[in-house]
Formats: structure tokens, C-alpha cells, sequence
């Protein structure tokens, strides 16, 4: 399988592409700097993903993109969204159909299985970034894609734990969504979604 990593460098995505690789997948990591210390096999490639122009020899072949873009909580240029419009028109272009977004916990309808006051936190510190993540997803659900969002928790640097599993946001009770899970746990499922044709969004709960 040909996976491509949209913020491929750093992050969750950089687990994405270390556990594509292990598994013997096709990967391609696309970020504005680059990997210091590239994995073998990883094709690495320097560029600015808002420009869809030179996205489209990257893509072109790809069986599933994934968009796992960081951006501050303050960034009102909103570049998750900037950088997910410029994919998902180079899908369209060449013809790729599988995208995943790295989303959050608070998005769209996942704000309801936050319990108080985390609730009102969350909507209040994170309003800027839950606000792109929410015009991200709303770009890939209406670009006639075969799309999935992914929506973690907190994230930690910590080991793979195993001790989660992912279900539709729309399956999950209030309060058990976990609060904190590794960006390792986060990549799994998300090649989970790809290797299982998953479509719309998802939550992390306990085993």
C-alpha cells in the first residue's frame, strides 16, 4: 500500500510513518522541513502542502493520504484547514480517494461525550484550533472522498499502551471518550481506518 503523510515529519504523524514503514507499506512523508534522520525506505519530501499545485506528482498513485498537521492553539490563519483544502483538491485532480484527517476531541458532535467542566474548558482554550479541525472535516466530508476523521484526546509522547480501541463518535457515551492517549495509539488507529475502509468519525475509548 502507497500511503502518503501530510505532516509526515513530526508528531503523530511521524508514528504514522514509522508503523507504515514497519509494516512494509509504501510511504511518503510530505512536510515544509523535513525529517532529520529519515527512516529507510521513507520517501521524504520538502514542501509547502498549501500550494495543491505540487501536490499533485506526490499524490498521484497514493491508496490512502492521511493529514496529520500540527498548528498552535492561537493559529487564526488556520492552517490545518488551508493545508486539507489544498489535498483534497490534488485527490480530486489526480484521482486519489482515501483521506483520513488527525482531528481532536471537541469537534463537531464529539463535544458531548466531554463531561463538565472539561466541556466549557476545552470550548474556551481551544475554540481557535477546535474551529479549524471542525472546517477541516467539513472540507473532507463534502469533497465526495472516501474520508474518515480520527478525533484522540490529549496527546502524550508515552509507548504505545494498546488500551484503546476505536469506535464511531456517534457509538460513544458521554465521558468515555479517554482524556490522554500516545500519539503512537493515535497512528495505529489511524492505519486501522485505512485497513479497514472506515468512514466518518471516530473517538478513543478504553478496552
Amino acid at each position: 500500500m502507497r500511503i502518503v503523510v501530510v505532516g509526515g515529519n513530526g508528531g503523530t504523524g511521524a508514528h504514522v510513518v514509522r508503523q507504515a514503514l514497519a509494516r512494509g507499506d509504501e510511504v511518503v512523508s510530505v512536510s515544509r522541513g523535513g525529517w532529520t534522520d529519515a527512516p529507510d525506505g521513507l520517501s521524504d519530501v520538502r514542501l509547502d502542502a498549501t500550494s495543491s499545485d505540487e501536490l499533485d506528482a506526490v499524490l498521484t498513485g497514493a491508496d490512502a493520504v492521511v493529514v496529520a498537521v500540527g498548528s498552535p492553539g492561537f493559529d487564526r490563519d488556520r492552517l490545518r484547514t488551508r493545508v486539507t483544502a489544498a489535498v483534497v483538491a490534488a485527490m480530486r485532480r489526480v484521482g486519489v480517494r482515501r483521506i483520513v484527517v488527525h482531528s481532536s476531541l471537541g469537534v463537531g458532535d464529539s463535544l458531548r461525550l466531554m463531561k463538565e467542566p472539561v466541556r466549557t474548558l476545552a470550548r474556551v482554550a481551544l475554540g481557535i484550533a477546535l474551529a479549524d479541525h471542525r472546517t477541516q472535516e467539513d472540507l473532507v466530508e463534502h469533497a465526495q472522498l472516501d474520508w474518515a476523521s480520527v478525533r484522540p484526546g490529549g496527546l502524550s509522547d508515552e509507548p504505545a499502551a494498546d488500551d484503546v480501541r476505536l469506535v464511531s463518535t456517534a457509538e460513544a457515551e458521554v465521558g468515555a471518550p479517554t482524556g490522554r492517549i500516545s500519539r503512537a495509539d493515535v497512528a495505529a488507529g489511524i492505519l486501522q481506518v485505512i485497513d479497514e475502509g472506515l468512514t466518518g468519525t471516530f473517538v478513543f475509548v478504553p478496552r
